[in-house]
């Protein structure tokens, strides 16, 4: 009896952790998504401190979030994420208006299929 409750109890903690871990990642990415948009806002009126500014916020958000991230995903999966972030910041400190859109647009891909290749779903079993 008492290695069924440990097992039940096991299986509990798991899929509590995995449920935990899915909402992370998935709250996180949406504060990603919202911040990729207000630099793409700014960006597109042409105001070049303050999509500066905003780019550095999301860089330093990024800093922050990463290494949870990487408890729940692979490690590849967020080096290519944080590379498009770096690489955004540097086209808008250099003024590059379109490929700085282009790496906002990488940006909300990668997001898009790191997640959707996580989250628990009847296609990723299968």
């Amino acid at each position: 009896m008492r290695v069924l409750i440990g097992m039940v109890l096991v299986a509990i903690i798991i899929i509590g952790a995995g449920i935990f871990g899915q909402r992370y990642l998935l709250t996180t990415r949406q504060s990603l998504y919202d911040a990729l948009a207000e630099v793409e806002a700014v960006l597109l009126q042409d105001d070049w401190e303050l999509s500066e500014a905003k780019a550095c916020e999301l860089e330093e958000y990024w800093r922050n979030t990463q290494h949870k991230w990487a408890l729940l995903i692979s490690q590849t999966e967020t080096e290519r994420v944080g590379l498009a972030i770096v690489r955004l910041v540097s086209r808008i400190k250099n003024k590059e208006k379109g490929e700085a859109l282009m790496e906002i647009a990488t940006g909300r891909s990668l997001l898009d299929s790191t997640i959707n290749k996580e989250l628990l779903s009847l296609l990723n079993l299968l």
